[in-house]
């Protein structure tokens, strides 16, 4: 964050009754085969009409974690575990705040020479989140007390006196996380150089504080998920050669980088930054491996943060837009809580804002879209699953505008249906409302189709979800195939905008083409001590024509050691085309196996090569399917 850091964590009282695809992926009607109850000019005199029966759109994958600073009073990060969870972040970053104050106050003691660390309540905190299924995040950032500089002012903000013993201290504290048994999402190398707020030193110094920090965190944890530097201005640094020099040393030196991460406090222009990452990104294929994150995101920065339920509109706002960048893998919202009552989505008092109600919404919808025809001023998405709907509708014009919604053919036989408001007297703390989310109504609904109209203000949202007599609010219900130890994507082409991304809470896989002939896309995921069997649910969306040159499938890559041991590729039915060689240890397939049903096991145990011990790469792959071709792989 810029020169804010933020005080956290908030008891928070409201639960939406919401499930993530649980089970797998959606079983949705053929438009053919489901019936409306309205005839066509009824439809046509409604400005919002959502087809439940039909899949539509890139998925809303839950790409939003939350950010911490590391200096909130510990008391604060306990009280508020429970507002953390309701939103069901995957990933939680925190700034160690080395070299000042924070969890990570106490690494890096003593000299060059003599290295102490603590690291006590950095582990006891990733440890409670991970009891709650969310990962830490961990900001190596700033340049601890052992090395800073002497008889300076600000020697946190400068660079490190001794690189060696810098790399010594992420390499050290890399290790103390893995072996106090913490499962993290990411390891990122400072924070901000390209802020002179943040770091006072110069870009070929700011370079060798990353290569020597993430040459020591993959050394204490050789499976890391490395890389940064959280930069602040991501719009200068592309322009000006900074990113690319950034990227050269790394190519040049061999250093660790699956991830370029950045910042911005801007509204959409954070989507203009994103695309001139992707830009560099994509022109080196040596580079296909490495994703974006942004580490701290917010549509603005200053006081007006959370000041109003418009705050929640702007956020839907860029969701959608975040799922639909292939290439983005998650978006930390700054802040989660801060020191100031303003940009936390917590007050002082723990009460939520807003735009802690958006984002708890947002991150409980289904993940598969469906289609909405609209013709209003009002924005609106939807998604469902086998016993779930959920619309979303913000109003992001100056006036206020009325919405007439139909929604119909759900999927599953309704037996409530709750509406939700965000505005200037619901669910906006800072407007007066009062402190929770709330329900303007809940009732039962017995048939595929309801209607609804209503005016929303300007910055207003509405959220509906519609559940089935039997759906389940289990969150612990999660599939567990093995110990979980990091994903990983491969973009032959990220411009082509096809995509493939796994829910990691659910084990829940979608490929698309995204309206691209021509393109491949991976994601794959590593797990320890996997088990015996693993069981692979195939749902199909769109055209499934193919073509020669057309591939699908799941690359089970078995490690013997730091070595691939044997390679089995699963072809998914119709798809008979075989990729050249696993995305991820560039090995041709031992054995090909036709997948030709719905539903099939991976047989680990009676696959497994001799000295195998447990962990596997399971990679998911698209290559040249049709336009509207989606691909959704539940494992289980």
């Amino acid at each position: 964050m810029r020169n804010n850091k933020m005080n956290k964590y908030p008891l928070i009282t409201v639960m939406l009754a919401l499930v993530l695809l649980l089970s797998g992926c959606v079983s949705y009607l053929d438009r053919d085969e489901a019936t409306s109850a309205y005839p066509e000019e009824e439809i046509g005199m409604r400005n919002i009409y959502v087809d439940f029966s039909t899949v539509q759109g890139v998925p809303l994958f839950k790409k939003i974690g939350m950010f911490s600073v590391g200096w909130v009073h510990p008391g604060r990060f306990d009280k508020t575990m429970g507002a953390l969870e309701a939103i069901r972040p995957v990933t939680l970053r925190v700034d160690m705040g080395m070299g000042y104050s924070g969890l990570g106050s106490l690494v890096g003691l003593g000299s060059p020479g003599d290295i102490k660390s603590h690291y006590g309540g950095m582990t006891d905190y990733s440890l409670l989140l991970n009891e709650r299924d969310i990962l830490p995040y961990w900001c190596y950032f700033a340049t601890p007390k052992a090395v800073q500089q002497q008889g300076v002012s600000k020697p946190e903000n400068l660079a490190p006196v001794d690189y060696e013993a810098w790399q010594e201290i992420c390499e050290q504290t890399a290790r103390a996380l893995k072996d106090a048994g913490v499962v993290s999402y990411g390891h990122e190398v400072y924070n901000e150089p390209d802020y002179a707020d943040m770091f006072s030193g110069s870009w070929e110094e700011f370079l060798d504080i990353y290569e020597y920090g993430a040459k020591g965190v993959r050394r204490g944890d050789p499976d890391a998920v490395v890389g940064g530097g959280g930069f602040a201005y991501p719009e200068l640094i592309t322009e000006d050669g900074r990113l690319q020099a950034y990227l050269d040393r790394c190519k040049l030196n061999g250093v660790p980088l699956d991830f370029v991460s950045y910042h911005s406090y801007l509204g959409r222009n954070i989507l203009d930054y994103a695309a001139g990452v992707q830009k560099i990104l994509a022109a080196d294929e040596e580079l296909s491996n490495v994703r974006m994150q942004i580490t701290e995101y917010n549509t603005v920065y200053d006081k007006t943060g959370n000041s109003g339920y418009a705050a929640a509109a702007n956020f839907l706002g860029l969701a959608e837009a975040f799922a639909e960048i292939p290439d983005l893998e998650v978006v930390h919202w700054a802040l989660f809580l801060s020191p100031y009552d303003y940009l936390g989505l917590l007050s002082l008092n723990d009460i939520p804002y807003a735009p802690y109600h958006a984002i708890q919404f947002y991150n409980n919808m289904p993940m598969t879209k469906v289609a909405v025809q609209n013709t209003s001023q009002v924005r609106a998405f939807a998604s469902a699953e086998d016993d779930r709907a959920c619309l979303a509708l913000y109003n992001l014009t100056e006036q206020e505008q009325k919405a007439e919604v139909l929604l119909d053919r759900l999927p599953f036989k309704p037996d409530r249906i709750r509406c939700f408001r965000i505005d200037s007297e619901h669910s906006s703390y800072l407007d007066t409302a009062r402190e929770g989310l709330d329900i303007e109504f809940d009732t039962e609904i017995d048939a595929q189709n309801y209607s609804w109209s209503g005016v929303i203000p300007s910055g207003g949202s509405v959220f509906f979800e519609i559940t089935a007599e039997d759906s389940s609010n289990d969150l612990d219900a999660r599939p567990r195939i093995g110990d979980y130890v990091r994903r990983d994507f491969y973009f032959a082409n990220r411009l082509c905008s096809a995509y493939a991304y796994t829910d990691l809470p659910t084990l829940t896989t979608y490929l698309g083409m995204n309206g691209n002939t021509e393109g491949e896309v991976s994601t794959s995921l590593t797990f320890d001590n996997a088990a015996d069997t693993i069981q692979a649910r195939i749902k199909r969306f769109g055209n499934q024509e193919t073509n020669e040159s057309t591939a699908c499938g799941i690359w089970v890559d078995f490690m013997v050691g730091d070595a691939c041991g044997k390679t089995v590729y699963y072809s998914l039915a119709g798809v008979d085309g075989v990729p050249p060689g696993s995305p991820v240890t560039k090995r041709d397939a031992d054995r090909v196996v036709s997948a030709d049903e719905s539903s099939f096991n991976i047989d680990i145990n009676g696959q497994a090569p001799e000295g195998f011990e447990g962990r596997v790469v399971i990679t998911m792959s698209i290559k040249d399917a049709a336009p509207d071709n989606m691909i959704c792989i539940g494992l289980s």
